[in-house]
């Protein structure tokens, strides 16, 4: 089993780190306690199972810091574990445009706007799997936020 090594950049709150891997790129680790007392320049080595990383496709990970609310990283990475489950294999590039859409949703509730989807019943009938982890998805963001 390889060893992984990463080093420290920042961190996002006790649950996640910006982090650079021996190649110098830079990913996301996600997990309970992965960034308890983390501070840049410290190394984890082998995070091991219950911890998600994922690439950046840019070196962006101090906008990620400045740039999205680490609670909304958390949510994108517990429905990814989620679709994986249900799924197998799924594109982690997902993980910021997810935050950034949930985060997105979430101000437009806040400010009253009205969400809406005029092709929710076709999505339904021909992406009912998929549809069934956006469900699963929504549950995850009620119970985290208290909204839905």
């Amino acid at each position: 089993m390889k060893k992984q090594r990463y080093e420290v950049i920042g961190t996002l709150n006790n649950n996640g780190v910006v982090a650079k891997d021996e190649l110098n790129k830079e990913v996301i680790l996600l997990g309970k306690g992965i960034g308890f007392k983390r501070k840049a320049g410290d190394v984890i080595e082998n995070p091991g199972k219950n911890i998600k990383c994922y690439s950046l496709e840019k070196n962006t990970g101090k906008n990620v810091l400045q740039g999205v609310d680490p609670i909304f990283l958390e949510i994108a990475n517990e429905i990814i574990r989620y679709a994986e489950k249900e799924f197998g294999d799924i594109d982690t590039k997902i993980l910021l445009p997810l935050a950034d859409h949930i985060a997105f949703s979430i101000d437009r509730i806040k400010n009253d706007m009205v969400i809406s989807n005029p092709l929710t019943s076709d999505i339904r009938l021909l992406f009912a799997d998929e549809y069934e982890v956006a469900k699963k998805a929504r549950k995850i963001i009620k119970r985290r936020l208290g909204y839905e």
